[in-house]
């Protein structure tokens, strides 16, 4: 059963991956360190909210990224 604070850090998350998905060198402990939680309570809820752990979630974004044809923004 999530939670609304579960919602809440799920979206965090996903902002937070929409914003570093380029970021290949940041780990998943460091991920959870942005977000202020464990790296344990951050994959419990991601999987419980979007089926597959983060990395895997991540990894699907930048599969679907490439093949639409996705753009990155450009850099400042």
């Amino acid at each position: 059963m999530t939670t609304t604070a579960d919602t809440d850090l799920f979206a965090r998350f996903v902002d937070d991956l929409a914003d570093a998905l380029d970021d290949h060198d940041l780990t998943g402990d460091e991920r959870a360190a942005r977000l202020h939680f464990s790296r344990y309570h951050l994959d419990r809820v991601v999987r419980a909210s979007a089926g597959e752990p983060p990395q895997a979630l991540r990894r699907r974004v930048l599969l679907e990224r490439g093949r639409t044809g996705w753009s990155r923004p450009p850099r400042r």
